[in-house]
């Protein structure tokens, strides 16, 4: 590569970005996982592929406004204490939260997600699996108050919606194996009760 030319053709298009836009930076979480392990980071990335897989065309488009779409907007919202107003949304997914829900109000998290869903709306649910406990760090113990097996999980989705879809999760590896040996448990609810 010379003066920002590559040598190939099909590459500049690489080269030209990082010229417009710059480095990518992580925020404050990811950038202490790309610091302290990351293997874990190929680990979050394969749980959002799976969860891109799942939601395709359903889900808000994934990038900042300064990455050149406007379409996507974020904005922090408790929904133990509500849904959010004024929506209807295609689907939902909530990685790596329900295992820091107090058991007492996941029902009420679960019914404000669903509140913001339209009828035919889908939700993913992902947490580490309880049978996976003896090996978390403890950092992890301490955060991790309400962890679920993919029974306990499927129970509670199917409270809010018709259809109820298990998965598991080792390395970065989504399958539909034996449950109580998969690391990570996935949970796609289908259809909410009304």
């Amino acid at each position: 590569m010379s003066e920002g030319k590559t040598k190939e053709a099909q590459d500049q298009s690489q080269i030209d970005d990082y010229k417009e836009r710059g480095p990518f930076t992580f925020g404050p979480w990811t950038s202490h996982i790309w610091r302290s392990n990351p293997r874990h980071m190929t680990f979050l990335m394969a749980c959002y592929k799976f969860i891109a897989k799942m939601l395709q065309g359903r889900d808000a488009v994934p990038r900042y406004a300064h990455e050149g779409e406007a379409r996507a907007r974020f904005a922090v919202h408790d929904v133990c204490k509500g849904g959010v107003a004024n929506s209807e949304f295609d689907a939902a997914h909530s990685l790596d939260v329900i295992e820091h829900v107090p058991a007492n109000v996941e029902g009420l998290f679960m019914r404000n997600l669903t509140l913001s869903l339209k009828n035919q709306g889908v939700c993913l649910i992902g947490t580490p699996n309880i049978t996976a406990e003896q090996y978390a760090s403890p950092a992890s113990k301490e955060g991790h108050i309400n962890l679920k097996s993919a029974a306990t999980l499927a129970t509670l989705v199917g409270e809010h919606f018709h259809n109820v879809f298990n998965f598991s999760m080792n390395d970065e590896v989504v399958h539909t194996g034996f449950a109580p040996m998969g690391h990570y448990l996935f949970c796609l609810g289908d259809s909410v009760k009304c």
